[in-house]
C-alpha cells in the first residue's frame, strides 16, 4: 500500500508531526511553563513507557511518553534514561516555538521506537528457538538510550549565524506477513531554525518542511511502483533528511534527500531537491536573481555541467549530453551554492544511488551573473563535517 509523508499544519506554525499516519493536531505553541513533575506511571509492563509532561503547551500529547520506564532492578537502564533526559531538557531549553514542539514530539516518538523495537526483538527469540539471543530487553533498551542521548547532543548546529535544530524520528514497522522477521526501518532527519524569532524564520521552518514532504513521497513512489506493480505488499526502507550546505547572512541553501530500499531486488531509489532560500525575500532563489536573463546563460551553464562530468573527453561533452543536462542544469532546485562555485546535482528519477553533480566555477559563470551578484561567495560559511 503507498505510504505519503503527512503534514499537519496549525493556523499558524508547522505542526510538529511529519508522519506515515494522521496525527492529533496541536495548537500554536506558547512559551513553555516550567517543567512539571513526572506523571504517575501507567498500569503497563515493567518495560514500557511512563509519562513525563514538558512543555505545556503540549497537552494533547501529555500522556505519551518520553524515555522507557527502567525496572527497579536495572541501574544501568536508570542511568542511561537519565543521562539522555538531561540532555533532551537542555536541548528543549535551548530552542522555542515550532522547534521545540518539534524535539518533544520527536522524543515522543523515539520512545515507541525504543519498545517497540526491543519487545519485537525479545519476542521474536521467544517465538523461534533458533535465533540466538544476544541481549537482553533491559540491554536494548539501554543501548537505544545511549544511541538517542548521543543524537540529542549532536542536534544543535550553528552555522555562521543560524543555529539549527538538527533532529531524526525514528519508527519500525512489521514486516508483511511471508516477507521475513525483521522489522522495517524508517528514520526522517529534519532540520528547523531552532529560535525562529520572525515570520521569514518561520516560512523557511515550513517551507523545509514541505521540500522533505515532496522528496520522501517521491523516493517511495519510485520504489513502491517497481516492486508492487500488482499491488502486492512489499517492504520498503525509508531513510530521509535536510542537511545545511552552506549559509550567509540572507541566505540559507539546505539539501533535502531521501532514499527507498525495498527488501530485495530493484535496487534502492533516491529522490533529493535543493532549496537556497533568502531571508529577505522570504522565498526561494529564482534563476533571475542569480543569473543575467539578458545573458543566454542556460545553454552555456548545460555546456560547462555537461563538460565536467566527461572531463577527460578532448572536445568536451557530445551535443546529446548537453541537451540532457541542459534542463537539470538550469534548475534552481538542483543548485548548491559553495565557495568555489555552483554545484548542480545531475541525478535523474530513474537513475540509482551515486550519480553525479557538476561543480561550475564562479570564474566561468561570471560573464552571465547579474551585477551586482546576488550572492557573494567569499561570504558563504558551510558547516563543519565530521
Amino acid at each position: 500500500m503507498r505510504r505519503l509523508l503527512a503534514l499537519t499544519l496549525s493556523a499558524t506554525i508547522l505542526c510538529p508531526s511529519l508522519s506515515w499516519a494522521a496525527q492529533a493536531e496541536a495548537p500554536a505553541p506558547q512559551a513553555p511553563a516550567p517543567a512539571s513533575p513526572p506523571d504517575k506511571p501507567r498500569s503497563e509492563p515493567a518495560q514500557s513507557a511512563t509519562s513525563l509532561v514538558e512543555p505545556s503547551h503540549l497537552e494533547p500529547y501529555r500522556q505519551e511518553p518520553l524515555h522507557v520506564e527502567p525496572p527497579k532492578a536495572d541501574p544501568e537502564l536508570a542511568r542511561a534514561n537519565a543521562d539522555m533526559l538531561a540532555v533532551y531538557r537542555a536541548t528543549s531549553a535551548a530552542v522555542f516555538g515550532d522547534a521545540q514542539a518539534d524535539l518533544w514530539e520527536s522524543q515522543r516518538l523515539w520512545t515507541r521506537y525504543a519498545d517497540e523495537m526491543c519487545q519485537y526483538a525479545q519476542d521474536l527469540t521467544t517465538r523461534s528457538p533458533r535465533i540466538e539471543r544476544h541481549e537482553t530487553q533491559s540491554q536494548c533498551l539501554t543501548r537505544a538510550a545511549s544511541a538517542r542521548e548521543a543524537e540529542l547532543k549532536a542536534a544543535l548546529q550553528t552555522v555562521g549565524p543560524w543555529t539549527f535544530l538538527r533532529i531524526t524520528d525514528h519508527r519500525v514497522h512489521p514486516p508483511h506477513p511471508g516477507r521475513g522477521d525483521a522489522l522495517v526501518p524508517e528514520a526522517i532527519t529534519r532540520v528547523q531554525l531552532a529560535r525562529p524569532e520572525t515570520d521569514a524564520g518561520r516560512r523557511w521552518n515550513l517551507a523545509v518542511a514541505r521540500q522533505l514532504e515532496l522528496v520522501v513521497n517521491a523516493a517511495y513512489d519510485q520504489a513502491d511502483s517497481e516492486v508492487a506493480p500488482s499491488g502486492e505488499g512489499r517492504d520498503i526502507a525509508l531513510s530521509a533528511g535536510v542537511d545545511v550546505a552552506a549559509v550567509t547572512a540572507d541566505l540559507i541553501d539546505v539539501s533535502v534527500h531521501a532514499t527507498a530500499d525495498p527488501v530485495g531486488p530493484p535496487a534502492p531509489r533516491t529522490s533529493a531537491r535543493g532549496l537556497i532560500w533568502s531571508m529577505r525575500l522570504g522565498r526561494p532563489i529564482e534563476d533571475s536573481d542569480l543569473f543575467d536573463p539578458r545573458e543566454r546563460w542556460r545553454p552555456s551553464l548545460a555546456q560547462m555541467a555537461a563538460d565536467r562530468l566527461a572531463p577527460d573527453a578532448p572536445a568536451g561533452a557530445s551535443a546529446a549530453t548537453v541537451l540532457a543536462v541542459a534542463p537539470l542544469a538550469a534548475d534552481p532546485t538542483r543548485w548548491t551554492l559553495t565557495p568555489a562555485g555552483l554545484q548542480i546535482d545531475l541525478h535523474t528519477p530513474a537513475a540509482t544511488a551515486g550519480s553525479g553533480a557538476a561543480l561550475v566555477p564562479w570564474s566561468l559563470l561570471s560573464p552571465y551573473l547579474k551585477r551586482p551578484w546576488f550572492v557573494n561567495p567569499s561570504s558563504l560559511v558551510e558547516p563543519i563535517r565530521g
